[in-house]
């Protein structure tokens, strides 16, 4: 038996297996980080707590789809 109570993993939260840094995906993707930071503020991507604020690259690549 366990007596560990996890308390990183929120209910119902599902983890994307695609996180990268915000720094990481600027780079790969010849973007400017503040513009990352832009869109999380304003609600178009969601940002991960793993070590690191992280994002999920497919989930920033179909918002900038949409944005077009």
């Amino acid at each position: 038996m366990e007596n560990v109570i996890r308390m990183d993993r929120r209910v119902n939260e599902t983890i994307p297996n695609d996180l990268m840094l915000f720094r990481e995906f600027a780079e790969k993707y010849d973007m400017k980080v503040g513009y990352l930071y832009k869109l999380q503020r304003k609600g178009a991507i969601q940002r991960y707590k793993r070590g690191m604020w992280k994002i999920s690259e497919g989930e920033v690549l179909r918002a900038l789809q949409r944005l077009k």
